[in-house]
């Protein structure tokens, strides 16, 4: 958590998120788990400065488009909205078993990250606060959405819950992340 090279803290890290989900979301709990390695210095100007910014409203507010949480919690959750308009793209179950692979991957890596990332960040005299209740509140929102698109058998209608998943061909084809 560098900007530069240095002799105490080793090479800047090449990581970058492109594409899609999952890259993205693979790439945010990289950032979030070289907090909690010990060899990654943490007492920076651009780790302190990241991890505020990572708490601040421009991050956590869903209201601020193009942010983390406003991906996770407003825009993503366009593609699972049902039914759809006319005109608008249907996703398929491929880029929607994406996404909530994706999901899926944040919500085990944050649950056995959260404590110690809050604790490295505390001693450091980081509040991680608002970066911790949107993502609590957002795992069991988005894995619900999920659920509820496989039950619904990725019909363009409303939820109902009595399809309940008899469309195994669909939800296989959703599981499959492809290459």
């Amino acid at each position: 958590l560098t900007s530069t090279d240095s002799t105490f803290c080793g090479p800047v890290a090449k990581v970058s998120a492109k594409g899609d989900w999952p890259n993205q979301a693979v790439y945010m709990m990289k950032l979030l788990d070289a907090y909690t390695d010990p060899s990654t210095c943490t007492n920076t100007s651009v780790a302190h400065d990241t991890a505020i910014w990572l708490n601040s409203p421009f991050m956590t507010d869903q209201n601020v488009t193009r942010n983390f949480f406003w991906t996770y919690l407003v825009f993503q959750r366009g593609y699972y909205d049902m039914p759809r308009q006319p005109g608008l793209r249907i996703e398929t179950p491929d880029t929607l078993g994406r996404k909530c692979w994706a999901f899926a991957y944040l919500r085990e890596k944050w649950l056995s990250l959260e404590k110690s990332l809050v604790t490295v960040l505390s001693d450091q005299g980081i509040s991680f606060d608002n970066f911790t209740t949107e993502f609590d509140a957002a795992i069991p929102f988005t894995m619900n959405l999920c659920e509820e698109v496989m039950a619904n058998c990725f019909v363009n209608a409303s939820y109902d819950p009595s399809r309940n998943g008899t469309c195994h061909s669909k939800i296989d084809e959703f599981r499959y992340l492809g290459v």
